[in-house]
């Protein structure tokens, strides 16, 4: 669990994402659980979503011609980047990744499941797009992403007391043990049974 929050605080865009699933996408959650949900937004700050959603991004940039054949990628794959001269499930990640930066940035939420901009993404994934376009719908996305990094009116960076005050809780709650007194600054955590 503590991996897990430790890469919730970097807002690594591959596990901070499964915090906006929709409720009926959460088959048995525990208290824990819940709470975590309900507190998810103490995750978010302005600096690691950029960092975090801009560095996925550009990883898939790279992918998309260079790294093409890098890696495992079954014959069905490959034949789509001969076709269409790049990756186009790298592109359609690449674009996705930027949008969700954006929103967050804006709006303190992320959009796992993308419907305003589904048709486009599909429309990046079968190959619609050249190249060329795909890299100057990045290039403007990733201006975006810095505006709304500029303006955004989320902290510039997560409280990690708070962090770690949440994990505290959240397992005492899943093991049944209490907590007797909580110490960020000795990083003493003294749990009772």
């Amino acid at each position: 669990m503590h991996i897990a929050f430790h890469l919730l605080s970097q807002c690594n865009p591959n596990i901070i994402s499964f915090l906006w699933n929709k409720p009926e996408h959460y088959t048995d959650i525990s208290e824990g659980g819940k709470l975590l949900l309900e507190k998810r937004s103490i995750f978010f700050s302005r600096r690691r979503i950029r960092d975090g959603f801009a560095g996925y991004a550009h990883a898939q940039l790279t992918k998309l011609t260079n790294g093409a054949y890098k890696g495992y990628m079954g014959a069905r794959r490959k034949a789509v980047v001969d076709k269409h001269g790049y990756d186009t499930k790298n592109a359609s990640t690449l674009l996705r990744l930027l949008a969700q930066g954006i929103e967050a940035l804006r709006t303190c939420e992320i959009q796992t499941f993308r419907t305003t901009d589904r048709d486009f993404l599909l429309d990046v994934k079968t190959g619609k797009y050249s190249l060329n376009q795909i890299q100057e719908f990045s290039d403007k996305a990733f201006r975006e992403l810095d505006q709304a990094y500029e303006e955004s009116k989320m902290p510039l960076d997560n409280n990690r007391t708070d962090i770690e005050e949440l994990l505290v809780e959240i397992m005492c709650m899943e093991t049944g043990l209490e907590i007797r007194h909580f110490t960020e600054r000795n990083r003493e955590i003294v749990i009772q049974e």
